[in-house]
């Protein structure tokens, strides 16, 4: 079965490039190209963004190949600086539908599994549990039910032995660019500004059609943030 590792490895040939010179090439060591054809780690989406421009490929096909993905969520969020956050939202503002700005109240609760994320979210008068798992890379799988009593879902949970993770407090705006997108500025307690890139509503969901729009409203793909902000805040 060909793995991402053979991919890599057969558009670096076919580019004409040895290991060394990749490396060289892309400022990576050797030891991390060979890690990843040799399928003992993986690149993540900032190294594949690089990967796929330099062997003129894709991101859709390092990741999988000539078949079909699952339909699924495809997302990716950005860490921002203040005058980004402001450059790229004003720029949004004048290209897109405006959604939603809301308050959002986040609580997290520990996970047996890894890369799956239990969450009651509360905005405005609507409190809603989620389910989010990882299929792989940056798709994921949601879902997620309404509920009437915050108070009473979390003595269920918490009699099932969920623990709590931690709370995330955000501010976020919503918009809707193309039919095709969504894109979320977030405003994050003690952890600062991110923008969150979604592709919705389209079959042939794509990482390459994610980077088109970043690279469209000039985003800087080197702050490319891979992990939740649950995650991140417990590194605080």
């Amino acid at each position: 079965m060909e793995t991402i590792g053979d991919r890599i490895k057969l558009a670096r040939k076919k580019c004409g490039y040895t290991q060394e010179t990749l490396a060289k090439t892309l400022y990576f060591s050797d030891k991390a190209i060979s890690s990843w054809e040799n399928n003992r780690t993986k690149p993540d989406i900032k190294s594949l963004c690089v990967l796929s421009e330099t062997l003129n490929t894709t991101i859709d096909y390092l990741l999988y190949g000539n078949k079909t993905k699952e339909k699924d969520e495809i997302e990716l969020k950005i860490r921002v600086t203040d005058d980004e956050y402001l450059r790229i939202l004003n720029d949004v503002k004048v290209n897109s539908s405006f959604i939603e700005k809301i308050k959002q109240i986040d609580e997290y609760f520990i996970m047996n599994k890894k890369n799956s994320w239990l969450r009651i979210r509360e905005s405005k008068n609507n409190i809603t549990l989620s389910l989010k798992r990882k299929i792989k890379d940056n798709n994921y799988s949601k879902d997620t039910v309404s509920i009437d009593n915050r108070q009473s879902m979390l003595e269920i949970l918490t009699f099932l032995g969920y623990k709590s993770l931690g709370i995330i407090n955000k501010e976020r705006i919503t918009y809707k660019y193309l039919n095709n997108f969504i894109i979320s500025f977030d405003k994050v307690t003690e952890l600062g500004n991110f923008i969150e890139f979604k592709s919705i509503n389209d079959e042939n969901n794509s990482y390459e059609k994610i980077i088109s729009v970043c690279k469209y409203f000039s985003v800087n793909l080197e702050n490319i943030e891979t992990k939740k902000y649950i995650e991140l805040k417990s590194h605080l």
